[in-house]
């Protein structure tokens, strides 16, 4: 996804100025990622506080069809959240491993994340869908409220 960004007015591509510049451990991560998600990106760079915030703002959603490539990524120790798998072997990332508070807490927002609605995740979700939500819990809280009201009606009617 990245390597297909360009630079404003020119051909030239992200990875090819990483190569310029001599960041190899950027070009080889921007090839590692290239068909990550915005949401993938945010969890492979232990994002959550601005993953969160681009959840809300509906900026970005998570995955959910990939949710076990999303779990893999989180649970990465690897720099950066790219996970060693054959396809991706060849990649050899500097820097120490992430500290394993941080990737299991990259994991549980993830997991969190990938959860469907509920009031746990609420706000983990763009302000029209929670208004969505509100709306349609007025509306079944006003059916269950009529639905009572005609049992007890039955009840006095059949008395």
């Amino acid at each position: 996804m990245l390597n297909g960004m360009w630079q404003a007015g020119t051909d030239v591509c992200v990875r090819t100025v990483a190569g310029r510049f001599y960041h190899r451990a950027a070009g080889a991560w921007l090839d590692a990622t290239q068909d990550y998600s915005p949401f993938e990106v945010a969890v492979a760079c232990r994002l959550h506080a601005q993953a969160t915030a681009a959840l809300r703002l509906g900026r970005i959603d998570t995955p959910r069809f990939q949710a076990s490539r999303v779990l893999r990524i989180a649970a990465s120790p690897q720099p950066w959240g790219v996970a060693r798998d054959a396809s991706k072997a060849s990649v050899d990332f500097p820097g120490p491993l992430a500290p394993r508070a941080v990737f299991k807490a990259t994991l549980a927002f993830a997991r969190r994340a990938l959860v469907p609605w509920g009031p746990a995740t609420h706000d983990l979700y763009h302000r029209a869908f929670r208004q969505r939500v509100a709306a349609l819990l007025m509306v079944a809280n006003r059916l269950a409220v009529v639905a009572a009201n005609n049992n007890n009606d039955d009840d006095r009617a059949g008395t």
